[in-house]
C-alpha cells in the first residue's frame, strides 16, 4: 500500500525550497558578476534561515523515514531514492547546461569525471543523508537511552572531525554524523506532533528572535552563527545553539506550513524538494543569464525589481518542472516522491 502524504510536512519542504532558491539566486547572480546593495541585503536575509534550514531537511526526513524494515530493503530503497535521482539527474543537469552554453567539456569528459563525482560525494547532501539515514536505521535497534547515547557521541565525533581536519571529509561523512541528532529528533516525533501542536508557535517566534539577536551579535562581534549546509560553522563553543536554532526555526516553519497547507505552489515544490535541490543551479543560471540585458546596475529599485524577477522566475520553473515530471509515471518514478 502506498503511504500517504502528510499535507503540511510538504507545504514545510516547500518553504524550505523558497529559501534555497532565494539563497542560490543570491549566490549565482554574484557568480555571474552582479554586485549591488540588494544583493548585499539578500545576503543578510540568509543568514535568518541558514542556522536552521536544513537541520530542519534532516528533522523532516528523520520523521518520515520507515527504520523499522530489515537492513537490506533499506539500503535499496535510499539507494532507489537518493543515489539513483543524485546520478541522473547530474547528466540531465549536464545536457540542460550544454545546450545553453553554461559549460565547455564534453559529455566523454563528463563521463570520464563520474568516478570522481562519485568520490568526492557528489551533492553533499545525498551522501550525508545516505550515511546518517543508514547510521539511525542501527541506532533505531538499540533501547532509549543507548540511542541517545550513540547519537551524541556520533555528533561529538563530527565536530572533533572538523575541528582537527586530519582526514578528508570523504564521502562528507563529517556532514553526516553532524546530521544524525537531527534525523533521530525526527523519529523520535513520530506519533507527537499533535501533542506539541500548540507549542509551535511561541517556540518558532522565541527561536526566529534568538536567531535575529545571533545574527547581530555576529554582525558586530567575530561570534560564528552556528550552521551546517556544505559548510559547517559549528564548533565546540557554538554547538548548543546548533539544536536551539534548528528547534525553534523547525517550530515556525511547521507552524507557518500549517496555516499554508492548501498552497499548491509549496506542495508541489515540497512532492519534488529532491529535484528541485539537485537541479535548481541548472535551472537559475539559464534565468539570471536570461535576464542580465536588462539589469540596471544605476538603480536600487531596479535592482530589486531584477532580483525578485528573477526569484519569482526561478520558482516557477522550477514549479514547472516538477508538475512536468511528476505527470510522467516513468519519470516520477526515477525521481521519486522524497
Amino acid at each position: 500500500m502506498q503511504q500517504q502524504r502528510i499535507g503540511y510536512i510538504d507545504t514545510a519542504k516547500g518553504l524550505l525550497i523558497l529559501f534555497l532558491l532565494f539563497g542560490h539566486c543570491r549566490i549565482l547572480a554574484s557568480w555571474q558578476g552582479l554586485d549591488d546593495p540588494v544583493l548585499h541585503l539578500m545576503g543578510k536575509g540568509i543568514g535568518l534561515y541558514r542556522p536552521f534550514f536544513m537541520q530542519t531537511f534532516f528533522l523532516i526526513t528523520g520523521f518520515c523515514s520507515t527504520f523499522s524494515i530489515g537492513f537490506l530493503p533499506f539500503l535499496l530503497k535510499n539507494l532507489k531514492t537518493l543515489l539513483l535521482p543524485a546520478v541522473l539527474l547530474d547528466l540531465l543537469c549536464y545536457g540542460i547546461m550544454a545546450a545553453t552554453g553554461s559549460v565547455e567539456e564534453s559529455f566523454v569528459a563528463h563521463l570520464a569525471g563520474f568516478a570522481s563525482w562519485l568520490k568526492t560525494g557528489g551533492p553533499w547532501f545525498i551522501f550525508a543523508l545516505l550515511w546518517a539515514k543508514l547510521l539511525l536505521w542501527g541506532i533505531s535497534r538499540l533501547k532509549r537511552p543507548w540511542q541517545i547515547l550513540l547519537v551524541a557521541v556520533l555528533y561529538l565525533l563530527g565536530l572533533a572531525l572538523n575541528h582537527f581536519e586530519r582526514f578528508d571529509n570523504f564521502l562528507w561523512h563529517r556532514h553526516a554524523l553532524l546530521a544524525v541528532p537531527f534525523l533521530y529528533g525526527g523519529f523520535l516525533l513520530k506519533g507527537n506532533m499533535e501533542r506539541i501542536q500548540k507549542y509551535l508557535l511561541p517556540a518558532g517566534l522565541v527561536g526566529m528572535a534568538l536567531i535575529v539577536a545571533e545574527n547581530l551579535v555576529a554582525h558586530f562581534t567575530a561570534f560564528t552563527l552556528p550552521a551546517n549546509d556544505i559548510f559547517i560553522d559549528v564548533d565546540f563553543f557554538n554547538f548548543p545553539l546548533h539544536f536551539v536554532n534548528a528547534a525553534g526555526g523547525s517550530a515556525f516553519v511547521f507552524w507557518l506550513a500549517r496555516r499554508l497547507v492548501k498552497s499548491r505552489m509549496l506542495s508541489l515544490l515540497g512532492l519534488g524538494s529532491l529535484l528541485a535541490y539537485l537541479m535548481n543551479e541548472t535551472l537559475q543560471v539559464p534565468v539570471i543569464r536570461l535576464l542580465m540585458p536588462v539589469y540596471p546596475s544605476g538603480s536600487i529599485v531596479g535592482c530589486l525589481c531584477f532580483h525578485l524577477a528573477a526569484y519569482v522566475l526561478c520558482v516557477a520553473v522550477s514549479c514547472l518542472l516538477i508538475w512536468l515530471i511528476y505527470k510522467h509515471r516513468a519519470l516520477s518514478w526515477i525521481v521519486g516522491k522524497f
